[in-house]
């Protein structure tokens, strides 16, 4: 489970997914979407949380013991009411955003010396793949702190035949602009290819693929557990 936590008096991050990389990939019938599993200052965690055929992958800041916030607890909670993409994000930015706001201002007031990597930054980044309408869909957003404030940037959504990612995502881009070929490997190939760019993640790497319909299939678990395959 991911897992970020305040202490006090002794502030200390622990399992941080600030240093991530998150993959989406779609073609015109599948969504594919892939993570790295590299934690600070060491060890490995899952990112992808899956429940009725969403895939939502996280990067920033995932949980604290200070508040008891918990990103993948929420997200599962919330994606387990839900029944579609879009039904799915509304339950997950309902839920989650109030627990987020409180970890925040926590670490402000208590723990400025850990918020400071997220001051005037984004705080959490979410993107959510799955089968909407018969169509692969695509969906992220972020959320940006200052000084222990929250505040939602607008949603993106991209349809069949794209790509995208959250958290290390500029070597990529770079990558996919001098290699045109990129865009001719198969989804598996291009997300592994991606994760391997930036120098900031590590494997292992968990990639999975939602079919036709809305069935979640695990190509490489990594660090996530079995028992997420809804």
């Amino acid at each position: 489970m991911p897992y970020v936590r305040w202490f006090a008096p002794c502030l200390f991050v622990l399992g941080s997914a600030h240093a991530t990389t998150v993959i989406a990939v779609t073609t015109d019938r599948s969504a594919y979407i892939g993570a790295d599993s590299r934690s600070e200052p060491q060890g490995t965690i899952c990112k992808i949380v899956v429940g009725n055929g969403v895939a939502v992958g996280m990067s920033g800041l995932l949980a604290d013991g200070a508040t008891h916030f918990s990103a993948a607890i929420t997200i599962e909670g919330a994606l387990s009411r839900t029944k579609n993409l879009s039904t799915a994000i509304d339950s997950t930015i309902a839920a989650l955003e109030p627990p987020l706001k409180r970890s925040l201002e926590w670490g402000f007031s208590n723990s400025p010396a850990d918020y400071s990597r997220y001051q005037g930054k984004a705080a959490l980044a979410l993107l959510f793949v799955g089968i909407e309408h018969g169509t692969p869909q695509k969906t992220y957003f972020v959320w940006q702190t200052e000084n222990g404030g929250i505040s939602r940037l607008p949603i993106h959504r991209l349809g069949a035949n794209s790509f995208n990612g959250i958290g290390s995502f500029d070597a990529i881009v770079s990558y996919v602009t001098r290699t045109p070929k990129w865009r001719s490997m198969s989804p598996i190939v291009r997300i592994t290819k991606a994760l391997q760019i930036p120098n900031d993640v590590g494997p292992p790497f968990s990639i999975l693929r939602i079919t036709p319909n809305s069935r979640v299939e695990w190509i490489k678990r990594g660090t996530c557990d079995a028992g997420q395959q809804r």
